[in-house]
């Protein structure tokens, strides 16, 4: 029984979990509700020193419980996290995503917090007996469901040793789950109710849309060669000399469903070839049409079912299909609604914690440099200290932030250098063509590869083209530095120092915050992929990084041969070899580099199965440190043995 309940541990993890979020709608303050946050739980002493945002009314601070905790918003991210990375296999670095997901966190709970207050004022909130009631309702469900296979529920019976011992499982502080899918439940009734009118005219307005993307037919199929067959099997079918499923097993090419009667199941819109799909959603069901000619020869298929519109009020027909488009109204409802309140109602969000506050400059920033500059300026001081070194207090969310500003700016500086180099390199351009003008220059263009394509050996045609091309380059260059207030190669030649002293100084404290955070979070991917291509040079970086690209590539290891890894990853192989040999052979890596590296080629010979690599690396390995890996000569004796056995397996 341990064993069944071990292989199967996770499957029934997730029914249980699954329960824990019934009833939630597809929204970011769903998503918090579903996880049962309770402020009256998350703190033992509600004061604002444990609070890292408090809900403001006309520029006024709210009581608790409009607070956002500390203790609240941590564990909503330790929930959230694990959601993402379990569920949706989305990595979330400490470094650089954290801070992000947390001030997201932070706004979503402060919302619910909006929708909590609407409902006290307007006499929503659930009593704690219809909190109790509706939970009961919900366990009692879900245990009805799993009911549903007995063979697996007197499993977990067995596991568990009651139900009652299931029933207090999925009760146990659910409470303010339940009490908060209550109460956005009933704001949502309130204020987003979506009638049928206003759903007639979505559907009106995204009609094919939602024909492409809904409509089906389950159908069956005969492939034959040719239209003489075709016509002679469907005749017996009409005459009822032979079913259609029977004809299909006798007659069917198509081997994959052939014995299944030729039966497809449902398919949607542009998943079959266009002759096929055609008839096959013209098809009146139970009746056979054909032949249909296609790529692969003459079909006779037989539909059996259709999912349909003719016209917008069908898709009432369906509640799968118009739940969908009502709850996504619904929600775009309540979203405005959401907004407006905030608006009228004078509500706002006061962050305690810098961190948040330099957020939400960000989200102002969005691509602009100069507020990106600004940000940089404002963060410095938090960042470094006077010596122009990483301060050792620096906070790493902060320090994350700060490198992507940098990164960001950076490219954004490094973009206007190129520009201005480009303009002043230029400079020598044949000014009659730049006169013609950028769309007679690209007229010409066109017409000089239309040359070239026929006379490809013609160098003529390719200086002339470079002549047009160089003219259109320049004005392109001379457009962008015109955005800097440049008009001449001397201001060009002066804003080329200052961009190029400014990049190099952006690089130069990239670099050191990069570099600090890879020796205090190795662990971090992003952290050593951004410092790897900022500093390729430290050995560290290097091996570090190439042990990334290798795991990385090892997910594919369980489904294609290693030729097969060769062959679809020759260029990122070649560069993992690269970086080992280059790190072994360096007279700058450290011992400990050098057999960090040695690990990571045997690890790395072996998934390709390559025991002449393999062997390399392990006479190297006693070359530097003999007492590195126990049985050095034993490892080294069984791979020449492998190579030995391949060699004389080949010559047979």
């Amino acid at each position: 029984m341990r064993d069944w309940f071990v292989k199967h541990e996770k499957v029934i993890s997730f029914l249980i979990v699954a329960f824990f979020v019934i009833g939630t709608v597809a929204w970011s303050i769903s998503a918090y509700i579903s996880t049962g946050a309770t402020k009256a739980k998350s703190v033992n002493t509600p004061t604002k020193q444990n609070a890292v945002a408090v809900l403001e009314k006309d520029g006024k601070e709210l009581d608790y419980p409009y607070w956002v905790m500390k203790t609240e918003l941590d564990a909503e991210y330790k929930t959230r996290k694990s959601q993402l990375e379990q569920q949706y296999h989305q990595q979330i670095d400490p470094v650089f995503d954290a801070l992000g997901l947390k001030y997201s966190l932070v706004n979503q709970i402060a919302d619910f917090d909006i929708v909590k207050y609407f409902a006290e004022k307007n006499h929503l909130m659930p009593t704690k007996n219809e909190v109790k009631k509706e939970l009961e309702n919900q366990v009692n469900s879900y245990i009805a469901s799993l009911k549903n296979n007995q063979e697996n529920w007197d499993k977990i019976i067995k596991y568990y040793g009651s139900e009652k011992k299931v029933r207090d499982l999925l009760t146990n502080g659910q409470d303010s789950r339940v009490e908060s899918n209550l109460i956005y439940n009933r704001v949502l009734s309130k204020v987003a109710t979506v009638t049928r009118a206003e759903g007639l005219k979505k559907i009106t307005e995204d009609f094919d849309k939602i024909k492409a993307e809904n409509e089906q037919v389950n159908a069956q199929h005969i492939l034959v060669s040719d239209e003489a067959t075709a016509l002679k099997i469907k005749k017996m079918i009409d005459n009822k000399e032979i079913s259609f499923e029977d004809a299909a097993a006798k007659y069917s090419k198509d081997t994959s469903n052939a014995t299944s009667g030729g039966n497809l199941g449902y398919f949607g819109r542009n998943k079959m070839v266009k002759e096929f799909e055609d008839a096959a959603f013209a098809a009146t069901p139970g009746v056979v049409v054909g032949p249909v000619k296609t790529q692969f020869g003459y079909h006779l298929i037989k539909v059996n079912d259709k999912k349909v519109f003719n016209k917008p009020e069908d898709v009432f027909l369906y509640t799968d299909v118009y739940s969908k488009i009502e709850q996504d109204l619904q929600n775009t409802k309540f979203k405005d609604w959401l907004k407006k309140y905030k608006e009228d109602e004078k509500f706002s969000v006061k962050y305690l914690d810098n961190k948040y506050e330099f957020m939400v400059e960000l989200s102002s920033a969005a691509t602009d440099d100069t507020k990106i500059s600004k940000l940089i300026d404002e963060l410095t001081p938090a960042i470094f200290g006077d010596d122009n070194e990483v301060l050792p207090e620096a906070d790493v969310e902060l320090l994350g932030l700060y490198a992507t500003l940098l990164k960001a700016h950076g490219n954004n500086v490094n973009n206007n250098l190129l520009e201005v180099k480009r303009f002043i390199s230029l400079q020598d351009t044949d000014k009659s063509v730049i006169a013609l003008g950028m769309d007679t220059i690209n007229k010409k263009i066109s017409e000089i590869e239309a040359k070239i394509k026929e006379n490809p050996n013609d160098s003529t045609l390719s200086k002339e083209k470079f002549k047009y091309t160089d003219a259109k380059s320049f004005i392109e260059a001379k457009e962008a530095v015109s955005k800097m207030n440049i008009s001449t190669v001397e201001e060009a030649k002066t804003e080329k120092e200052k961009l190029q002293k400014n990049f190099d100084s952006i690089q130069d404290k990239n670099l050191k915050v990069l570099k600090d955070l890879f020796y205090e979070y190795p662990t971090s991917n992003k952290v050593v992929q951004e410092y790897y291509q900022i500093n390729p040079s430290d050995l560290n970086a290097v091996v570090q990084y190439t042990k990334l690209e290798f795991n990385g590539l090892k997910q594919y290891m369980g489904y294609l041969s290693a030729d097969m890894i060769k062959q679809y990853f020759q260029k990122q192989f070649t560069e993992i070899y690269v970086n080992i040999s280059n790190v072994i052979a360096s007279p700058k890596a450290s011992t400990k580099n050098k057999l960090d590296a040695i690990d990571l080629g045997i690890d790395f010979a072996t998934t390709l199965k390559d025991n002449n690599l393999k062997l390399d690396y392990l006479k190297k390995a006693k070359e530097i440190d003999a007492n590195y890996y126990k049985d050095i000569d034993k490892m080294i004796a069984e791979t020449e043995k492998a190579i030995s056995n391949e060699a004389s397996s080949m010559k047979k």
